[in-house]
């Protein structure tokens, strides 16, 4: 096995593992992430990884905020998933910073979950918009009331989609 592909299977296999994945979020949350030596290193190996495959970086990222999700849709891959949760803040705002120096300009905050199940949505939006991201996410809706209606258009979130499998209710049910 070459030496790239035993790292990638020792890599997977600790993000895998509870331990591992706590490993990697104390580095991620440690100070060492701060250090001008580690950001220097850290973003030449990005920009030269890059290189390797495209001459232009792209301008937006998804963030997977959570894999939580309150609909069990039969299409979707989520039911398969070993561990749920929230993403730490700490690693969410490492991820912008990042995305931003590298020349982002958009980011989405959905994967496999649902980003209104959040309770740091809103920190969360603040935060990419600060950065001078332009901000979206995918959505059911079906924890969007008022309130967060008004949290949403304050925090000048620039695109919401809403996933709605059928407009009729008995398939849209079966789904």
């Amino acid at each position: 096995m070459g030496e790239t592909k035993m790292i990638r299977k020792i890599a997977g296999k600790a993000r895998s593992s509870r331990l591992g994945f706590k490993a990697l979020n104390y580095v991620f949350d440690s100070k060492i992430t701060e250090t001008a030596l580690y950001k220097k290193l850290y973003f030449k190996k990005i920009k030269r990884t890059a290189k390797l495959h495209t001459d232009v970086l792209p301008k937006s990222i998804e963030i997977g905020i959570t894999n939580v999700c309150n609909a069990d849709c039969i299409m979707c891959p989520h039911r398969h998933l070993k561990k749920m949760g929230f993403m730490n803040m700490g690693l969410y705002k490492k991820i912008v910073d990042d995305a931003v120096s590298c020349g982002m300009e958009k980011v989405s905050l959905s994967f496999f979950g649902e980003a209104m199940l959040d309770k740091d949505l809103e920190a969360r939006i603040k935060y990419a918009k600060n950065k001078g991201l332009g901000v979206s996410f995918f959505t059911n809706a079906s924890k969007m009331d008022e309130s967060k209606s008004k949290m949403l258009i304050k925090n000048k979130v620039d695109n919401i989609s809403v996933s709605l499998d059928s407009p009729n209710k008995e398939t849209y049910e079966k789904i």
